[in-house]
């Protein structure tokens, strides 16, 4: 892999096109990456990360990238021409960024693109337009991920200072990531999930079992045997069948004696039954006839009762023969009533309305109180013709006075903004004054922002560190102390252990001794015959005890180990918190950072402060000038105003005038023709109401002719008494259903009478159905007890039948699930770093990343090797641990004296010079494992300025000695005494409007 050409536009810091010549660089084999903190140098090799990649490194989001510097519409793009294996390629990629729209305010987003094209022989052939299609082309040939390339041609320095002194759990997570170990992660999962879910199913089979056992105990009335009853079974099949047999013949004994029974029972309630049934039958028939010789009794005593009811349903027949003629006449009465509410209304509507000469009619409507309002109409029109020929006038004044009102408005609202204008204007020269001072103060205090940055970033630190300090002490002490405690805890389970195996040996003859039997050989002395057994004593102790024993230990032995591991740990992280606090306490420390961090925040505000201070010193410059304008204008139009003021007042007088003698009592002409057409409206209404009167009355006087006619001729003296003699539906109904209803009441009685059961029953004056009935039911009850008792008995003989089957099945189901799930849970052990066949205790995951930390450690020892002094050598921690993050400690070997020492204890420059071995170390070994692409471009990040010159010199011979082969090294940093080292240098220069970039070669 080569780097030849990069251009980056719109991209970080970069608002134009900015050009790196890694060809020019090339030549010279090394150079230096240089310029101030926050330029942009970090961001060159972000700009190739997202070229090959898509992503950059760190936490920021892709579509963030674009520069804030750069002018709207401009896109974001990054294009890197790069050998990979024997192709030359251009990669282009642009981020989604926002631009304004063509069309309107606003801004639309624009979508990333990428654009990948081969380069042969002077010509071009583009392989994908497409961001899926470049990214998996170029996977395919750079043979890694951007977290592999990151390590192996970035080389971020930090990061390894990092990784040098993280802690087991850390340094697992970054490896995982570079080697995609987490395959071996998922098949640890993968057994302990397995192991759980087997002994889930064993667990689940063997309480099936115990439920089977509890139910048929239950259901058949019988206690279980101790074996069977314990919550944790053993081989107990045999023993559940036997015990179900003896189940099973006991539940048909029982069902045989419950049949019997009930079926004597049965035939009791039967003979019982047919004796209440002959009882009721003759209490029933009893009933019938003192029933319907009572009934016969009342019918005679209603017989006067029911002749008038004959005589009125007669006359109605009658009546109804006139009912047709009676129905107009109601009609027409209440058409008339209504004629003459509807006039006295009318009449009462016009007197409220101003014409009280109307009076309300008290003996009748007559022909006089239609003449007066025919005449009124007439009245009403002639004046509604003389007012709407004023009403064209009146509008006219409408429109005067609103045009009036309007020029009043405007004129106050034009002397108010010419007296404000006028304010304004004297007020402007000392604001303009007080702008131009602040502008000044703003940008004096913001050319000291970086100073102040750079101290508030180091008080902060020591402010955190301080803060941090006195919880790390005391879990450091708490911890010594759990230590402690840890080691008494295993000395007492290891003495109790070994008492108790001294304790089994005395007594190991018992043992023997309890598993002879008669007739089988001894182990020891091969005897049959067994007089004399040794006993065992009250405090013998068993296998099962000592195995508890020796497994405390064990336990207890891990815990203290990972005490200790945690004291190690607490140790590591407390040594640079107190050197990094310096002796400050937190209170002066979180003093310091405050002051630091208010003198940024005013210096922040200062600088962000100056834009808007410089616009608004523009735009007062140019209100002084709007407002001279304007306030000639505003006095200009108030004079007009005044004019049209006058001429309007003057016209809206003369009219008002004539318009206020025509209407009246009314404050308008419309107001007035309105009273006038609702006047005239009730008068139509008064006439109509008049003439519906006279109409009603004419019909009524001849509908009563026709229905007195046809009363005389039914046999009445008049309409009145016709109407008299009609009966309500009701009535008519009840009179008939009653004469209905009484004959066949009558025979009815007379039917049950002559019936041959009442007749047997005549003598008879009582019969005890009671009696029976209680004789029956208490055999009934008799019967359903013993029903009841065989269906128990059918039913728990059935249920025990059933369940023999399902304790069959579970049976069969458990054993094999127990068996499987031991070795699974063995597995699951040795995978997990657990039990005694895994004799280095580390889980698989961690086995596989301590091989490859081994063979990064090799690569970086041999580069350490070539050091100066060679003092130091990287080794992994030997002593092994329990736990799944064992085996992946680092520590250090110093040759001077012999002892081991941690990462965290070594100083700033020792720090950087392992951390550098380490970070080539492990590119060279991602480099092979991602499929061995020769890397001829590789960058190293920061670290140097806490070198000394010595330090220094054998730093730069190992850098000197990576551009073996035609390889090209880039050391990014801003230290001065590099700046002498390396000739070729590629400068980052920052402005207030971006940055940018140009390469500078020293002539020695």
């Amino acid at each position: 892999m080569r780097f030849h050409h990069l251009r980056v536009t719109a991209f970080g810091p970069y608002a134009g096109s900015e050009v790196v010549d890694f060809d020019e660089l090339n030549d010279a084999g090394i150079f230096l990456l240089t310029g101030p903190t926050g330029a942009g140098k970090t961001s060159i090799l972000d700009a190739i990360c997202f070229a090959l990649y898509g992503v950059v490194p760190g936490t920021r989001e892709v579509r963030s990238l674009r520069s804030h510097h750069a002018a709207p519409g401009v896109r974001p793009e990054v294009e890197l021409e790069v050998t990979l294996g024997h192709r030359r390629l251009r990669v282009v990629r642009s981020p989604e960024w926002r631009r304004p729209k063509k069309r309107g305010e606003g801004e639309t987003r624009e979508n990333a693109a990428a654009r990948l094209v081969e380069l042969t022989d002077g010509t071009e052939r583009l392989v994908s337009s497409r961001i899926q299609e470049v990214g998996h082309e170029l996977g395919l040939l750079l043979g890694m991920s951007s977290e592999q390339f990151r390590q192996v041609v970035l080389l971020p320095q930090g990061e390894f200072q990092t990784f040098l002194c993280a802690t087991s759990d850390e340094r697992q997570a970054v490896l995982q990531k570079l080697f995609q170990t987490h395959r071996f992660a998922r098949i640890e999962e993968w057994v302990r999930a397995h192991s759980r879910d087997l002994g889930s199913r064993a667990t689940t089979a063997e309480k099936r079992v115990c439920q089977l056992l509890g139910t048929v105990a239950n259901r058949a009335g019988q206690p279980l045997p101790q074996p069977l009853a314990d919550d944790r079974l053993g081989d107990v099949a045999e023993l559940a069948r036997r015990w179900l047999g003896n189940v099973v013949g006991r539940s048909d004994e029982l069902l045989h004696e419950a049949r019997r029974a009930e079926r004597e029972a049965q035939s009791v309630a039967e003979l019982a039954d047919e004796a209440e049934r002959e009882a009721v039958r003759g209490a029933s028939a009893l009933r019938r006839r003192r029933e319907a010789e009572a009934r016969l009794t009342a019918l005679e005593e209603t017989a006067g009762q029911v002749a008038e009811g004959q005589a009125a349903l007669a006359a109605h027949d009658r009546a109804v023969q006139v009912r047709p003629f009676l129905h107009p006449l109601t009609e027409l009465d209440e058409s008339r009533d209504r004629a003459a509410d509807e006039v006295t209304a009318a009449l009462r509507r016009l007197r409220e309305a101003g014409q009280p000469e109307l009076a309300a009619p008290t003996d009748g409507v007559g022909a006089g109180h239609r003449t007066r309002c025919e005449e009124l109409r007439r009245e009403v029109s002639d004046r509604l013709a003389r007012l709407r020929a004023l009403l064209p006038r009146e509008h006219a004044l409408d429109e005067t006075e609103a045009e009036l009102a309007a020029a009043r408005r405007e004129l106050a609202g034009l002397r108010e903004v010419a007296e404000r204008t006028e304010l304004r204007h004297r007020e402007l020269p000392a604001e303009r004054q007080q702008v131009t001072d602040e502008l000044a103060g703003a940008r004096g205090v913001a050319a000291a922002l970086d100073t102040l940055r750079t101290a508030r970033a180091t008080l902060a630190a020591r402010a955190e560190a301080a803060v941090a300090l006195p919880a790390a002490r005391e879990r450091h002490t708490t911890l010594v102390d759990e230590v402690r405690q840890a080691r008494d805890r295993v000395t007492e389970a290891r003495e109790h252990h070994l008492d108790l195996v001294e304790r089994r040996l005395t007594g190991m003859a018992a043992e023997l001794a309890g598993q002879l039997a008669d007739g089988e050989p001894c182990q020891v002395c091969g005897a049959t015959e067994h007089p004399h057994k040794a006993r065992p004593s009250a405090d013998a102790v068993t296998q099962e005890e000592q195995e508890v024993a020796r497994t405390a230990v064990a336990r207890l032995r891990h815990a203290q180990q990972a005490v200790e591991d945690h004291l190690d740990e607490a140790a590591r992280a407390l040594e640079p918190l107190e050197r990094l606090a310096d002796a400050l306490s937190p209170e002066e420390a979180a003093r310091r950072s405050a002051e630091a961090e208010e003198a940024v925040a005013a210096a922040e505000a200062a600088a962000a402060a100056l834009p808007a201070l410089e616009a608004r010193e523009r735009e007062l410059e140019a209100e002084g000038r709007e407002l001279a304008e304007l306030l000639d204008r505003a006095l200009a139009r108030v004079a007009k105003l005044e004019v049209d003021v006058r001429v309007l007042e003057a016209t809206a007088a003369t009219s008002r005038l004539d318009i206020a003698d025509a209407a009246g009592a009314h404050p308008t002409v419309a107001a007035a023709i309105a009273a006038l057409e609702q006047r005239a409206s009730l008068l139509d209404r008064a006439l109509a109401a008049l003439e519906e009167h006279d109409l009603c009355d004419r019909a009524a006087a001849d509908a009563l002719a026709r229905a007195q006619a046809a009363a005389e001729q039914q046999g009445f003296g008049s309409v009145t008494e016709a109407a008299a003699a009609l009966l309500t539906e009701e009535t008519e109904a009840e009179l008939r259903a009653a004469t209905a209803t009484r004959e066949e009441q009558r025979s009815a009685a007379l039917a049950v009478l002559a019936d041959d059961e009442v007749r047997r029953v005549a003598e008879l004056d009582e019969i005890d159905v009671a009696a029976a009935r209680a004789a029956l039911e208490e055999a009934r009850a008799s019967w359903r007890r013993w029903c009841v008792k065989v269906a128990s008995a059918e039913e728990a003989q059935a249920a025990v039948t059933v369940l023999v089957v399902e304790l069959d099945d579970a049976l069969a189901e458990w054993e094999p699930l127990r068996a499987e799930h031991s070795v699974a849970d063995g597995m699951n052990r040795l995978v997990r770093g657990l039990g005694t066949d895994n004799q280095l205790q580390m889980r698989l995951s961690s086995y596989v990343l301590a091989t490859r930390l081994d063979q990064v450690l090799e690569a970086a020892n041999e580069r350490l090797g070539h050091m100066r002094d060679q003092r130091y050598s990287l080794r992994r921690e030997g002593r092994a641990r329990g736990g799944a993050r064992a085996g992946l400690g680092l520590e250090l070997l110093d040759d001077w004296t012999g002892e081991a020492r941690a990462p965290s204890t070594l100083s700033g420059g020792e720090t950087f010079v392992v951390s550098l071995a380490l970070a080539l170390g492990l590119a060279d070994v991602v480099q092979q494992e991602s499929g061995g692409l020769r890397v001829d471009t590789l960058f190293i990040d920061e670290g140097f300025g806490m070198l000394d010159a010595e330090t220094l010199d054998d730093v730069m011979d190992r850098i000197d000695a990576l551009r073996a082969g035609g390889r090209t090294v880039g050391v990014v940093s801003h230290v001065t005494e590099l700046r002498g080292r390396i000739p070729t240098q590629l400068h980052v220069t920052r402005t207030r409007t971006g940055s940018s970039v140009a390469v500078r070669t020293l002539i020695a």
